[in-house]
């Protein structure tokens, strides 16, 4: 299915969500059919969507809490369109914060029979409705996921209508059904939330525009394996990062968790063969959202083409994550008679960091859709902090990366552009475990190997904070922190 496949009704549609869910449908040359209560604001936005679209547009008023409602808006789309093979159950309301404390109150039961009950009648109806392949999106919220205290029913009922989606989904009847959770939208709804809630808007990253919700929304739509799935929308999601040295290791685990929030990643690195690998494995997953190439990133002009390529591939990057590293062997600056593998770390470590840098602070780009800000991530080590006498060499490099992106942090910081670095403990790489051998008690002073998904939270969580330009974070297994013991403003 592509949009211009599409025949769809979308309920509340009169503005918001809706209205930009019908637009991209029409833009796609898919057609939509405008349903909502407020008869006024519904004709007024089909009228000017008529006049663009044309016959490719229809509308009718519609209360969801009539049973009888859908079966009449599916014959009104059919008799316009044909066949009907989409139905966005988008219609949904909040109610005033911490309402339901308040004795006696029921105003909570309309809210349940819109946000939900109606989800579930719309759905009962389009199973049999639908033209296969068909599709039901039902309208959560990221409130499913997330205790909202405040305004309890309103995130009773998106969780419910996630479960629900996914109980109809496992019975196979051949109609996709997904569940949209996006976190906070620029609408009325979402600008309540701003002033109600600002802590819990800046722990999702901000307010997206209706348009950034609906780029999203026709993943979820037109993605034929998403069925049963709940997919999560915040600004993170507009995140369009290179990763170097992404082929194995803590590279590979850092675009394996940000795929996982729903970034589009450029995956590189020297080895061809195991990016190329690692890449072909995510894709099943991460369809569209993932590419690679190979980068020696000693050579300068290697980060202008990993960007000329990323963008190629995905439009603007608006995040760098210099992960490409090595080490050497213990005692190896003593042993050695020559400088030929610490002059090649240094290389690799320290001025390939600069470079990307350099770079990145003149290609990086906001977005026009969120007010996410672009971020250089480096990669150092607590060895930055606490150096180890059998790695003098290694040990240097990365205070040296703390030094640059420290330094550089803070003259950008006033700029549209975020640089910080990260400092892990000892991870189970193979680094890690070249380490762990050589010196056993070192590593075992900071406990045991981390796993790379646990180290990978802090960098998802550098992407995701704010106002932490030039900050230095700590990994360990005792956690993940500023430098300075202040802890990061938003929660993983």
């Amino acid at each position: 299915m592509q949009l211009q496949d599409i025949a769809a009704i979308v309920t509340g549609a009169a503005q918001g969500l809706g209205l930009a869910f019908a637009k991209l449908i029409l833009d796609g040359g898919g057609r939509a059919f405008l349903t909502d209560i407020n008869s006024t604001a519904l004709e007024a936005a089909a009228r000017e969507l008529q006049a663009v679209h044309g016959a490719r547009v229809g509308f009718c008023f519609q209360d969801v809490t009539d049973d009888s409602s859908f079966d009449k808006v599916f014959d009104a789309a059919s008799a316009l369109f044909g066949c009907v093979n989409v139905l966005v159950n988008n219609a949904g309301i909040n109610c005033p914060y911490y309402e339901f404390y308040k004795a006696p109150g029921t105003g909570w039961r309309k809210l349940v029979e819109i946000n939900l009950i109606s989800v579930m009648r719309g759905t009962q109806v389009a199973l049999r409705r639908l033209t296969s392949p068909g599709v039901i999106v039902n309208v959560a919220s990221a409130a499913a996921f997330h205790p909202t205290p405040s305004i309890p029913e309103y995130g009773t009922t998106k969780a419910a209508v996630v479960s629900f989606t996914r109980a109809v989904a496992a019975r196979n009847t051949g109609i996709r059904v997904v569940a949209f959770c996006p976190a906070f939208v620029d609408t009325a709804m979402g600008r309540i939330a701003v002033s109600q809630s600002p802590q819990a808007v800046a722990q999702f990253g901000g307010v997206m525009t209706c348009e950034y919700a609906a780029e999203a929304f026709k993943t979820a739509v037109l993605d034929e394996s998403n069925n049963g799935q709940a997919l999560l929308v915040t600004p993170r999601h507009h995140v369009t990062a290179i990763v170097t040295g992404a082929g194995q290791g803590l590279g590979l685990a850092f675009t394996t968790a940000l795929l996982a929030q729903g970034a589009r990643i450029f995956m590189t690195d020297i080895n061809l063969d195991i990016v190329t690998a690692s890449c072909a494995a995510l894709e099943g997953a991460h369809h569209g959202r993932v590419a690679c190439s190979r980068q020696d990133v000693c050579d300068d002009a290697s980060f202008a083409a990993a960007f000329d390529a990323a963008e190629r591939q995905f439009g603007p990057v608006n995040v760098l994550i210099n992960n490409a590293g090595v080490a050497v062997p213990f005692n190896s600056f003593y042993d050695e008679p020559t400088s030929d593998a610490w002059r090649k770390l240094m290389e690799i470590n320290v001025v390939a960091v600069m470079r990307g840098t350099q770079e990145a602070l003149h290609r990086l780009q906001a977005s026009s859709v969120t007010d996410f800000v672009p971020i250089v991530v480096n990669i150092s080590s607590v060895s930055a902090m606490w150096p180890v006498a059998e790695l003098p060499e290694y040990s240097t490099s990365k205070a040296a990366v703390v030094a640059f992106s420290t330094a550089v942090g803070k003259r950008v910081e006033a700029t549209n552009v975020r640089v910080v670095s990260i400092c892990p403990a000892f991870t189970n790489t193979a680094m890690g475990r070249a380490a762990e051998a050589g010196n056993p008690a070192m590593v075992g002073h900071l406990g045991q190997l981390m796993t790379p998904e646990f180290v990978a939270q802090g960098v998802v969580q550098l992407v995701t904070d704010r106002d932490n330009s030039g900050r230095v974070m700590i990994v360990t297994n005792r956690g993940i922190k500023y430098r300075g013991g202040t802890k990061p403003s938003a929660k993983l």
